[in-house]
């Protein structure tokens, strides 16, 4: 079960929409590997829950769990927020910080080209202890030449940090 929640402000134009999963965890953690090699993988549905981390490694990135709330997105969509999030006080760091401001723009470039498919491949790897995560495979029924799952056993670190008891 997930409980997928939305909220847009008309004044001010805020957005924020989140998935939380009602029911129980999954029977064991996963990992997902993903190589995206065309823009329909791009347009592939990604549901995340907040257990879950994702890395890119062709931009040497890393989103650590709870730093983001569950969603369902894109695998554009990722990019693009991940993009938003960068520009942010963009502006006062090119006038503080002229030499943070360029790395970060020069960064920002090359994920604006992964998201609009004009670099490829790219490798979407999300590791979900709670098991709730999902990357669509756009060759269902068949399986996906592209996407590989893996499931395993939680730890007791894993399932302390999600809030259940290990005893």
């Amino acid at each position: 079960e997930i409980i997928i929640g939305s909220f847009s402000c008309d004044d001010c134009g805020y957005k924020n929409s989140e998935v939380t999963f009602g029911g129980k965890i999954a029977d064991f953690g996963s990992k997902i590997e993903c190589k995206i090699v065309s823009q329909l993988h791009l347009n592939r549905l990604v549901v995340k829950s907040e257990y879950a981390s994702i890395k890119i490694p062709e931009l040497n990135l890393d989103i650590p769990s709870k730093t983001q709330r569950g969603s369902m997105s894109t695998v554009e969509g990722i990019l693009t927020k991940m993009i938003e999030g960068l520009q942010e006080g963009q502006e006062d760091r090119q006038k503080d910080d002229p030499e943070s401001y360029a790395k970060l723009e020069e960064f920002i470039e090359k994920a604006k080209k992964y998201a609009k498919g004009e670099l490829m491949p790219l490798t979407i790897m999300i590791d979900d202890p709670s098991g709730n995560s999902y990357i669509q495979n756009p060759y269902a029924p068949n399986s996906d030449p592209y996407c590989k799952i893996e499931n395993y056993i939680r730890t007791k670190a894993q399932l302390t940090e999600m809030g259940y008891s290990t005893e």
